[in-house]
């Protein structure tokens, strides 16, 4: 008996074709070259390489498309929110509905609808964190299962509300945070242990920008 050739025939005349192993190859290798230019550990951006690399690959074979996506990276901004901190740069592009602007504007559009929860869920936590605040954003992205976590803990949150009001970190929060620390379990109780979890995720992927 002869192997199954990759083309089928449904009826005279009529023939239909199997996938070819080749394109979903390429769409992997595609998909991996993108995840490295994103963020490490960014849900987002790591969803956005799987359900949109027509759109990514796109981008990235735009100079302006580039540049706003990278704004719009070091911002922590997206969509509509783009056109104050990264006016600029959309505008020296060609404009918002210009060809790099469109493209970009793509990508948004199937992340919308492709990506909500990861996308959601880092959204959410840069809306928590205060604006033009570097670490908080880069803890969004590459700590967010210790953010969410937090954020869910009432007395982890008072402590890192009250480190963000002081603007100290670790152990140099006892002084300035030490009654609410201890208010709320402590260093070592839960929610101490917590806002630990967040400091020494940070302090292995922030290290530039904390």
């Amino acid at each position: 008996m002869e192997p199954p050739d990759s083309t089928t025939t449904t009826e005279p005349g009529a023939t239909t074709e199997q996938p070819d192993a080749s394109t979903t190859g390429n769409t992997t290798a595609e998909a991996l070259q993108c995840l490295d230019i994103v963020n490490p550990g960014d849900p987002c951006g790591e969803c956005a390489c799987m359900e949109c690399h027509d759109e990514m690959q796109a981008c990235q074979e735009d100079p302006g498309c580039r540049a706003i996506r990278d704004c719009g990276k070091e911002t922590g901004c997206s969509g509509i929110a783009c056109l104050g901190p990264c006016g600029d740069v959309i505008q020296r592009n060609g404009g918002p509905f210009g060809p790099s602007g469109m493209l970009a504007q793509n990508i948004g559009t199937c992340v919308d609808a492709g990506c909500q929860v990861p996308c959601g869920a880092v959204q959410q936590c840069l809306a928590a964190v205060h604006p033009g605040d570097p670490c908080g954003e880069c803890a969004c992205t590459k700590c967010l299962d210790e953010m969410q976590a937090c954020q869910k803990d009432a007395g982890c949150k008072a402590i890192r509300d009250c480190a963000a009001e002081a603007g100290c970190g670790g152990i140099d929060c006892l002084g300035p945070c030490g009654d609410v620390i201890q208010m709320n379990g402590g260093p070592f109780g839960p929610s101490g242990m917590l806002a630990q979890e967040i400091g020494t995720c940070v302090d292995m992927q922030c290290q530039g920008q904390c």
